[in-house]
């Protein structure tokens, strides 16, 4: 369960710098201040995240919004390694996506996918935060509140 404190840490995995960029705004829109991170592929992102270790890991993000099409590492291999990094393994992890291939939906969903939305759609996102973060969008502090796992 999370809960709202300060403000929000989302990292962005997209190979797509407009994408990325057109997410940013869109988080900014939906949650006042946040903070995010881009990384421009599965391995880059993977490669930072075994970097972090959990008791050292102070800037774990509260989110993970994952492509689900990329070139060479794809985004369901992507989340199959976020799953297996002790430091990011319970972090709600978003799937955005162009396709409406569902086979790759049901795969994201078995490996750990908090959920798979349409790319840049922001009310599905916005439903998507509401359902990882319960209150958000009622709490009317959220701009100075951040996301943090609740013990």
């Amino acid at each position: 369960m999370y809960k709202l404190e300060k403000s929000a840490l989302v990292w962005i995995v997209d190979d797509d710098e407009d994408d990325i960029f057109l997410t940013q705004e869109t988080l900014s829109d939906l949650l006042g201040y946040v903070i995010t991170k881009g990384f421009f592929s599965g391995e880059n992102f993977i490669e930072y995240a075994m970097k972090l270790d959990k008791e050292t890991c102070f800037f774990r993000p509260n989110l993970i919004l994952l492509d689900l099409n990329m070139p060479g590492k794809s985004g369901l291999e992507t989340l199959r390694d976020i799953k297996s990094i002790s430091c990011l393994s319970d972090i709600p992890v978003i799937i955005q996506t162009h396709s409406s291939e569902c086979n790759n939906f049901n795969l994201a969903l078995k490996y750990g996918a908090f959920a798979v939305i349409r790319k840049c759609s922001e009310l599905q996102l916005r439903i998507q935060i509401e359902n990882a973060f319960p209150g958000f969008a009622s709490t009317s502090a959220f701009p100075e509140s951040l996301l943090m796992q609740q013990n």
